[in-house]
């Protein structure tokens, strides 16, 4: 039992406006939009979020799920080399989910999407990416509050419904 939590340990890793007017000069004016720089729309925003919201809702699920599993199995009265080996499967498929997470997330933000919804859906693959390497330790409980946090993260770099 001792080892699954150890395992488990290892393998998740996871003022300019108030000078103007003490002076009397009123404050100047907003700029106006330039006609001849006209906003380039980025189609693919709206659907990409919803994806990226999608994948990473289920990805948090499948983690958590996981997770829990583990526990469970490390206070089971199963023997050692069964839990170890059903510990060890668990590990590996948590493994390959979140590597496909990771990868979804960075292949949405090949899309032509806002910058921020960019930017948000690369540091979201780079922090599954993170979280998943061994080399990379991580509390548990840590990596499962940002891991869940992820799709309301991604979900708050979307322009509103």
């Amino acid at each position: 039992m001792r080892r699954v939590v150890i395992t488990l340990v290892l393998g998740l890793v996871v003022g300019g406006v108030a000078a103007c007017e003490s002076d009397g000069v009123p404050a100047p004016a907003p700029a106006a939009p330039s006609a001849t720089t006209p906003s380039v729309p980025h189609t693919a925003t709206v659907s990409v979020c919803a994806d990226a919201v999608t994948v990473s809702e289920a990805g948090a699920t499948i983690f958590s799920g996981t997770y829990d599993h583990l526990r469970l199995l490390a206070l089971s009265d199963t023997d050692e080399a069964t839990t170890d080996a059903k510990s060890a499967e668990l590990e590996r498929e948590l493994q390959v989910a979140l590597t496909r997470w990771s990868q979804q997330l960075a292949a949405l933000a090949e899309k032509d999407v806002d910058p921020q919804v960019k930017a948000a859906l690369v540091n979201g693959a780079r922090t599954v990416q993170r979280l998943n390497d061994p080399a990379e330790p991580t509390a548990l409980g840590d990596a499962r509050t940002t891991l869940e946090r992820l799709a309301g993260t991604i979900e708050a770099a979307c322009p509103a419904k």
